[in-house]
């Protein structure tokens, strides 16, 4: 874990611990008002390569809904054993895709179990019962996407999700590869918000 990495986790458990919805992170309380207007139930975060910074995002926002006491699932899609690192800090349940049951929780954290199979997984008849289950049971649902300029991942519920975005970090997120996720997604026209910059 680098430097980086490092101060920008202490940055969001401050955020977190204090339930503020700004604290010296930039635009993200613009971004939680945009994703708040009850149009977006099902949003999708994701990164062009580095997945903490989905990871981070993802769980202030389901923190933020939670406070507004609504009803919230968060999933950690990432089945990739190469992006372990930062799973530790969702502390998230392992779903059984084939005996699904969701507990009467303010927020439900998921994840997919670990596998080399994910596209198998994620395009499976259970993974669709599982999304279409949650969409009845939950207010919100955020979904934690590997990245985008190396998974498909984000395909799978491209039908499902209201919105999504391509979670950047000034002076660290490279311009070619914010370039390269924003036209994978444009090009296969999954619902986008646009792209969501961590100072």
């Amino acid at each position: 874990m680098n430097k980086s990495d490092k101060k920008l986790i202490q940055a969001f458990e401050n955020l977190t611990e204090n339930k503020k919805l700004y604290d010296g992170i930039a635009k993200l309380q613009n971004d939680i008002a945009m994703y708040s207007d009850g149009k977006n139930k099902m949003i999708a975060i994701t990164a062009p390569n580095n997945h903490l910074h989905s990871v981070l995002l993802a769980k202030s926002l389901a923190t933020f809904f939670q406070n507004q006491d609504e009803k919230v699932l968060l999933l950690n899609m990432n089945m990739d054993e190469n992006l372990t690192e930062y799973d530790d800090l969702l502390d998230a349940k392992v779903v059984d895709l084939k005996n699904v049951s969701f507990e009467e929780n303010s927020l439900t954290i998921h994840t997919l179990e670990k596998s080399n199979k994910s596209a198998e997984v994620v395009f499976s008849p259970l993974f669709k019962e599982y999304i279409e289950k949650a969409n009845k049971t939950f207010d919100h649902i955020i979904i934690i996407v590997p990245p985008v300029n190396s998974h498909c991942d984000i395909l799978a519920i491209r039908d499902y999700i209201d919105s999504s975005t391509v979670v950047a970090v000034k002076d660290e997120t490279l311009l070619v590869d914010i370039l390269k996720a924003n036209d994978f997604i444009k090009e296969n026209n999954i619902p986008f918000k646009g792209i969501t910059l961590l100072k």
